[in-house]
């Protein structure tokens, strides 16, 4: 399987006269915000590049577009401003921020519009997009982690303006389409709760992986549908005749772990375990397993990794996802990570620096892998 995406044809921000211009910029500042402060800055800091380079080579004005959360409406329980706050501390000059119908009328060298989900922009609105053309002779996308989505700014917006890629999306769709041609041997690692959100990106890596190790809570719908026991852990019902009917297709690929640790609930004694008895939950990967994880890892040359171990959050079933951050950061193969948990714990236990690529796209990386060709990169390959 190759990737259908030829990046000769990638239309990126450096191929585009911007002197003079109004950019119109579509960002993803959807961050954490605790009590109107922003704690974690890292996809706002990913945007920077892009806005530098835009300033540095004189653009009149540049227009951020971006969302948080998905608010019914207007309500100012989602409002951008502590992010408005972040980028002016980031950028060192000031930004204006304006809610979208006062952007007549506004005139600052840089702003932030009010959260564009106050909008239709979720249902890829027409007349929502030509309002915004209005008002810019420019587009760059920037926000990788919604270009799984067909919406305004991501598909309608795209046609009214001539459009490119900015930086990060630039490095995203480089960095994930080695996976297409990656060197070998190959280990993908997929962990996280539910094998419904990502029993397709399976599917997928099985055709291009050498290796496919599964990790995390979906194992325990695998294992019931194998006719394993699992105890009380996390099962999807709905999913395991799926499971059964595809086993064959990925079972040669996929490799599953071989013990657990386990207790009768999270507060409880952990104890580890071959099998998962009746009134037991398994919440992480167990020493056997993480050995040959950590022997997979010693001999690939090519990694991707996407959703934890088990439950990590909790300090007695942290091992897996600790040990698996810890193994990939001393690694030497090219080593390609994300998804939102994911980042948290490469946080923790790491840092950023050690990794080959950290997408900033959890779905959108996983769908990536699917087909490539996304709904928001459809407009920045030139024809």
């Amino acid at each position: 399987m190759n990737s259908i995406l030829d990046l000769k044809k990638l239309k990126t921000v450096e191929q585009v006269n911007v002197k003079g211009k109004v950019v119109m910029l579509r960002t993803d500042y959807n961050v954490p915000i605790v009590d109107g402060n922003v704690i974690n800055d890292f996809r706002i800091r990913k945007s920077l590049p892009t806005i530098r380079y835009l300033f540095e080579h004189n653009v009149k004005r540049i227009i951020i577009l971006s969302h948080l959360k998905n608010p019914k409406g207007y309500d100012k329980a989602f409002t951008l401003e502590p992010v408005k706050n972040k980028l002016q501390e980031l950028l060192n000059m000031p930004v204006e921020f304006v809610d979208l119908e006062k952007l007549i009328g506004s005139h600052g060298k840089i702003t932030l519009v009010e959260n564009i989900r106050f909008w239709k922009e979720k249902e890829n609105d027409p007349f929502l997009a030509e309002f915004l053309s209005e008002f810019a002779d420019v587009y760059v996308f920037d926000a990788f982690s919604v270009a799984h989505r067909k919406h305004t700014t991501t598909w309608s917006l795209m046609e009214h303006l001539s459009t490119c890629a900015g930086f990060l999306v630039e490095q995203e769709i480089k960095a994930l389409s080695k996976i297409f041609q990656p060197a070998r041997p190959f280990l993908a690692i997929i962990g996280g709760a539910k094998i419904s959100t990502k029993l397709n990106t399976i599917k997928a890596l099985c055709n291009v992986a050498d290796y496919v190790y599964v990790g995390g809570a979906m194992i325990f719908t695998i294992m019931s549908a194998l006719g394993q026991k699992v105890g009380k852990s996390l099962v999807e019902p709905e999913m395991i005749e799926t499971i059964k009917k595809e086993w064959d297709e990925i079972k040669e690929k996929v490799i599953l772990p071989k013990d657990f640790v386990i207790a009768r609930n999270p507060e409880a004694e952990a104890i580890l375990s071959d099998n998962i008895p009746d009134e037991f939950i398994a919440y992480d990967i167990g020493e056997k397993s993480i050995q040959e994880l950590k022997e997979l890892i010693s001999k690939a040359n090519f990694i991707v990794w996407n959703g934890p171990m088990g439950m990590f959050e909790n300090e007695k079933f942290e091992v897996g996802t600790r040990e698996l951050v810890k193994s990939l950061e001393n690694s030497s193969a090219y080593t390609i990570v994300g998804g939102g948990e994911t980042i948290t714990a490469i946080e923790g236990w790491s840092s950023f620096e050690k990794f080959d690529h950290v997408s900033t796209g959890g779905g959108a990386m996983l769908k990536f892998i699917e087909n490539p060709l996304l709904p928001g990169l459809v407009h920045l390959f030139k024809n």
